[in-house]
């Protein structure tokens, strides 16, 4: 229960800072589909046993002048914002704050220090505080959304773009992403080998 409502929570707010213009979806028979009703429409075709599924681009134009109130959106960008900005702010509290152990990374919800954090600021399960993942013997942080932690033999390895697969099939360790803090050290990557299909 617990991590559905999480989801909710990480998930509601964004949905207010998108469009809510989305494709239309037919599904035909296959018997009855005649892909010439459909001239430059389609996006995407799926098959379903006997039936297909179209995924057709919204020609629909969109008024955006806010006198004009013919239109009702389900949008809020306020919101989203707010909620970001709000975000921001508490996890604030935590940087630059020399009553903590030093800070050596933060992302949108997680924060890496060389040290324990007072236990005010800790529970598994209560809103607005932090929950303790790991304690970890080294880490490497490169930049946002590319590090490695290690712990024991076990290693965690974060590089955004790539996937698991792709950073197990191009041989990434910490100790490689260690040497790339040395200026003339490169790393090149097989991108390809962990594409997600």
């Amino acid at each position: 229960m617990n991590y559905i409502s999480k989801i909710i929570m990480n998930s509601l707010y964004g949905r207010f800072g998108m469009t809510d213009t989305f494709s239309d979806i037919e599904i035909i028979d296959n018997k009855e589909l005649k892909l010439e009703d459909f001239k430059g429409e389609i996006e995407e075709i799926i098959d379903f046993d006997n039936h297909k599924l179209l995924k057709l681009k919204n020609n629909r134009s969109l008024s955006m002048d806010l006198n004009d109130s013919t239109e009702i959106h389900n949008v809020n960008i306020a919101i989203a914002a707010a909620v970001t900005a709000y975000a921001r702010i508490h996890m604030s509290q935590f940087k630059n704050n020399p009553a903590l152990p030093n800070l050596y990374y933060t992302d949108t919800d997680s924060l890496y220090f060389d040290g324990p954090l007072p236990q005010h600021f800790i529970s598994p399960s209560e809103l607005g505080k932090l929950k303790l993942e790991g304690v970890y013997d080294r880490a490497v942080f490169l930049a946002p959304k590319v590090y490695a932690l290690k712990i024991d033999e076990e290693e965690v390895i974060k590089i955004k773009g790539l996937t698991k697969d792709a950073i197990k099939n191009n041989n990434i360790t910490i100790d490689s992403l260690e040497f790339l803090l040395n200026k003339d050290y490169k790393l090149s990557l097989n991108k390809i080998s962990g594409l997600k299909i």
